[in-house]
């Protein structure tokens, strides 16, 4: 994270959003500065683990079967995806 391994870069970047010639205010993610981010960290972090536990959990219930088909599914919706050339020799 950066307010830990960089904490001057960080104070830079908390200086960018808050000072600026005409008066504007800019901001990293919307509607929410960077220290109010840092007061978030934990929460931020607990929600982002308890999502990886709950795909993770997911992923394990699948057939596998139905994962590849939601693997065929995603790359049948990309624009510019290619034909497999082992399956159309």
């Amino acid at each position: 994270m950066l307010a830990q391994e960089h904490p001057d870069l960080f104070q830079k970047a908390v200086e960018y959003e808050q000072n600026h010639a005409d008066g504007r205010t800019s901001t990293w993610t919307q509607g929410e500065i960077l220290l109010e981010l840092l007061d978030r960290k934990d929460q931020i972090i607990a929600n982002h683990e308890k999502a990886m536990a709950k795909q993770q959990q997911s992923l394990q219930r699948q057939h596998l079967a139905d994962v590849l088909a939601s693997v065929l599914d995603e790359e049948d919706e990309e624009e510019d995806a290619l034909p497999c050339l082992a399956c159309h020799i």
